[in-house]
């Protein structure tokens, strides 16, 4: 009996593990379905948007309509990098490293910079292995939302990206010299 009841225990053990496998899957699937829908349908009307505002700016070209044509460009890219930022979150595999393979914290960082604040003088003194996959994801998630914010509202001439630390301290601080 007392080997029934273990083999019992295992064998429910291997069942609840599986049905958990197969939901993760289920899940991964989803995510992964919705960021190529992402891609196939928002990206796509954008760039058409962009192609249409190009059109539309050189047939008004000395309207005095130029201020207005680049708010609409400004939008369109900064939906473009906001569509981009949530198709790499739903492509991102908990557990898995929150880089691509063959890249670091740093690059990721970089390439966040230069899609929106590409004037941004980045500092950077810290070793990605320092953070957990999770903990890079949030890191670039804040760092993300803080340039996006600093070219929204801050009106900006000069911003830096300032990170340092150990792996027992460290800190991450973005600075511009913008209002508010």
């Amino acid at each position: 009996v007392t080997l029934l009841s273990r083999l019992f225990n295992l064998l429910e053990s291997a069942r609840a593990a599986l049905e958990q496998e197969r939901a993760s899957k289920v899940a991964l699937e989803a995510r992964d379905q919705l960021a190529r829908e992402l891609h196939d349908g928002i990206s796509q009307s954008l760039f058409l948007l962009s192609v249409k505002t190009d059109k539309a700016e050189r047939s008004l070209a000395g309207s005095g309509h130029e201020n207005e044509i680049q708010d609409i460009r400004k939008t369109v890219h900064e939906v473009n990098a906001y569509v981009r930022q949530a198709i790499a979150q739903l492509r991102y595999v908990p557990g898995q490293a929150a880089v691509p393979e063959g890249t670091s914290l740093l690059s990721q960082v970089e390439l966040l910079v230069e899609e929106t604040v590409p004037s941004t003088r980045l500092e950077w003194n810290l070793d990605s292995t320092f953070f957990s996959p999770k903990e890079q994801v949030e890191l670039l998630a804040c760092i993300r939302e803080a340039l996006l914010n600093v070219r929204k509202h801050a009106r900006a001439t000069d911003t830096r990206v300032i990170a340092e630390g150990t792996s027992f301290v460290w800190s991450i601080f973005i600075q511009d010299n913008g209002v508010g």
